[in-house]
């Protein structure tokens, strides 16, 4: 028996019964933008209420109209989210890049397998401050491909 019908439940719901209070349900505390992050006027939104960030959201149709060949995948839980995005991302011809340290779990000793699955048959695996560097020199390589510099 389900606890409390909702438009976004379904199996996987009733197979995370702490989701009934919360996490990926629309209009509960798991939902939330923290406070903290002060969205922008400029920002876009994405509607996940499932495991992976593409599945059955406008995600894909926004990363292409931005032109974006890459994906930068940070969250909990690197086992479950993490992961499903990450694969998720590769079926759809992105570059998926998990930052490690930017990633948890609930379950500590589910971390590192994730980790390595994703490294070995789903995407790179960038520590956080290989992730800043790439991120410190990105403006100049974009400057330097719009003006057809090829050095």
């Amino acid at each position: 028996m389900r606890a409390v019908p909702c438009p976004d439940d379904g199996p996987f719901m009733e197979l995370r019964p702490v989701l009934r209070e919360g996490g990926l349900r629309t209009g509960t505390w798991g939902y939330e933008i923290l406070a903290e992050l002060q969205p922008q006027a400029e920002d876009r939104f994405v509607e996940k209420n499932r495991l992976s960030a593409f599945f059955q959201t406008n995600l894909e149709l926004v990363l292409r109209g931005l032109g974006a060949e890459t994906v930068l995948i940070t969250g909990v839980l690197t086992n479950q989210c993490v992961g499903a995005t990450c694969k998720d991302a590769l079926f759809r011809d992105f570059k998926p890049i998990v930052v490690e340290e930017t990633t948890g779990t609930t379950l500590p000793h589910l971390h590192g397998p994730a980790i390595e699955m994703i490294r070995v048959g789903w995407g790179q695996v960038n520590t956080l401050e290989q992730t800043l560097v790439e991120l410190a020199a990105f403006p100049s390589l974009l400057a330097k491909s719009v003006r057809g510099d090829r050095r």
